[in-house]
C-alpha cells in the first residue's frame, strides 16, 4: 500500500502492473487505458480504480489550483483465492473498473494505512488487508474482474507463463517486465518460457507479433504506425525492418500484396 501525491500533471505513462491493483483517487483526476482496450477510463476523486495485471497507459489530471493523491493498494493473488470462492469471472476483455467509495470502505482504508504505517503483528495486518478486500469484492463488477485475473493465473510456472503471455504478447514489454508479470525472476522466467513454446521469448514474441501484423495489414485499414503500435513494436523502424526481413516486403507493400510469401 503506498501514498501518492503529486502537484504536477502527468500524461500518458505507461505503467506495468504485476498483482490486482486498487487505486483509490483522493484528489484530482486518474485517467486510464489498457494498452489492449481503446476505452479511456476517467476515475475522479471520491472512486477506486481496480486493474487487471498488464500495462495501463495512466495520466494524473489536476484540478485547477490543486495536486493529484491517491492511495495504491496491490495485493498477491494468493490472498485473494480464498476470498473469490471460485466466483464467476468477467466474460468481456474489461481490463479495469471504476466505482464509488462508500463510507466503510473509505474508513477501512484509511484504518489499513495507519496499522501499515505503526507496523503492527503480522496477523493484525492480515486482518485489516482481508477487511479491506472483502468489503471491495462485494461489488459484483470488481468481483468478476479480480476473478478473471485469478483463476487466469496458472498453477506452475509454465502455465503461469502461457496465462501471461496469451494476454499481453502484444504489450510493448521488456524481458524483465514479462518475468515481473509472472514473478519470476528474469532467468526462471526465460527457462519456463522455453518448457512452453520450445524457442526463446525474444523469437516467439517477434513472431507471433508479426504475423499479428500481417493480419491487421491484410484485414484492416489501420496505418502502418498504429499496426506498429497494436503489435508492441516500440519502434517503427524496427518493426519495418522486421517485417521485411520476415515476408520480404516492407508492410506498405504487404498491405498491396498481401499473399507475398515469407523471405526463406
Amino acid at each position: 500500500m503506498v501514498d501518492y501525491v503529486s502537484d504536477v500533471a502527468s500524461l500518458s505513462v505507461p505503467v506495468v502492473v504485476t498483482r490486482p491493483t486498487f487505486v483509490f483517487v483522493h484528489e484530482g483526476i486518474k485517467e486510464l487505458t489498457a494498452t489492449s482496450h481503446p476505452e479511456t477510463l476517467l476515475v475522479p476523486a471520491g472512486s477506486v480504480v481496480s486493474m487487471l495485471t498488464g500495462t495501463h497507459v495512466m495520466s494524473d489530471l489536476l484540478p485547477v489550483s490543486a495536486r493529484y493523491s491517491s492511495t495504491i493498494f496491490s495485493v498477491d493473488r494468493d490472498l485473494l483465492v480464498p476470498m473469490l470462492d471460485g466466483g464467476a469471472a468477467d466474460p468481456s476483455d474489461t481490463r479495469a473498473v471504476v466505482s464509488g467509495i462508500d463510507e466503510s470502505v473509505q474508513l477501512l482504508a484509511e484504518q489499513l494505512r495507519e496499522q501499515l504505517t505503526t507496523a503492527p503483528a503480522r496477523v493484525e495486518r492480515q486482518l485489516a488487508v482481508k477487511q479491506l478486500l472483502a468489503s471491495l469484492l462485494l461489488n459484483r463488477e470488481i468481483r468478476q474482474l479480480i476473478s478473471r485475473d485469478v483463476t487466469g493465473w496458472g498453477a506452475t510456472n509454465v502455465g503461469r507463463v502461457e496465462s501471461v503471455m496469451g494476454a499481453h504478447c502484444y504489450s510493448p514489454l521488456r524481458l524483465d517486465q514479462y518475468a515481473s508479470l509472472c514473478a519470476m525472476s528474469v532467468s526462471s522466467f526465460k527457462r519456463a518460457f522455453v518448457e512452453a513454446y520450445e524457442q526463446s521469448p525474444g523469437k516467439w514474441l517477434i513472431e507471433t507479433r508479426l504475423q499479428y501484423a500481417a493480419d491487421l495489414l491484410r484485414n484492416r485499414a489501420d496505418s502502418v504506425t498504429d499496426v506498429s503500435a497494436n503489435c508492441g513494436f516500440g519502434d517503427l523502424s524496427n518493426f519495418t525492418r522486421s517485417f521485411r526481413k520476415r515476408f520480404g516486403v516492407s508492410p506498405s507493400a504487404y498491405r498491396q500484396a498481401p499473399n507475398a510469401q515469407p523471405a526463406g
